[in-house]
């Protein structure tokens, strides 16, 4: 009776061990077709290097590693130069807050710093601390945001250029309406005054002709002007 009991016992065994394989393999798959880089790592303490425990297939091509080669490297082998200087800040702020969002720049194998967004949560497996890190590339949202920055300073420039055109124009302007009117005021006053003394023909007619010419002039240049006062 025992005998068959612990046959049942292994059987049972058997087939728990088989769920759990075929579970197992199942969350794999699922775990390598995710998009973004995931990597798992165990964490100790503050001070020391978080060590890659686990890692997806798009994590081995984000870093050009092999799935062997990746597993055992720590936060140091994998961060940009500053930001391994900032890891045991970034660790204590994860630990404290128990998730984090944040940009920072990893380093692949050919040395390449790639800035990346990472999305990372402080999580306990079979005792122990785990850190589960999900990465996404944002190497064309950041060239995309140097192009924007870089194209909102040209039109910048161009518009500070342009407001510097027009403000020396209307000063060019307004000099030249100043010493336009000077002469014509003059020529205003006299043409007026003769036209009403003057009774010989055909000088009247000439002089009344001329100051008619003037008004004209005048009236252009205090439109000129009116149009410099405009686009201030």
């Amino acid at each position: 009776m025992e005998i068959d009991e612990l046959k049942d016992e292994l059987v049972k065994l058997k087939q728990c061990n088989y769920t759990l394989k075929k579970e197992r393999l199942k969350y794999r798959e699922l775990f390598n077709w995710a998009n973004d880089a995931i990597l798992l790592f165990k964490f100790s303490n503050t001070n020391d290097p978080i060590i890659i425990t686990e890692a997806n297939t798009a994590a081995c091509k984000h870093f050009g590693y092999k799935y062997e080669e990746l597993i055992g490297k720590t936060n140091l082998d994998i961060d940009s130069q500053e930001t391994a200087l900032r890891g045991p800040e970034i660790v204590s702020n994860l630990v404290a807050k128990g998730h984090e969002v944040l940009e920072i720049a990893h380093r692949n194998k050919n040395g390449e710093s790639i800035p990346v967004e990472i999305n990372h949560k402080l999580i306990y497996l079979g005792g122990d601390t785990m850190i589960i890190s999900v990465i996404r590339d944002i190497t064309i949202r950041k060239k995309n945001e140097q192009e924007l920055k870089e194209s909102l300073e040209r039109e910048k420039q161009l518009r500070e250029t342009l407001e510097n055109e027009i403000s020396q124009r209307i000063t060019f302007t307004r000099a030249l309406v100043h010493e336009l009117k000077t002469p014509l005021t003059s020529m205003l006053a006299t043409s007026e005054l003769l036209s009403k003394n003057l009774a010989e023909e055909p000088n009247l007619s000439y002089m009344k002709c001329l100051y008619a010419g003037i008004q004209d002039l005048n009236l252009r240049i205090d439109e000129l002007l009116d149009i410099a006062r405009g686009e201030v």
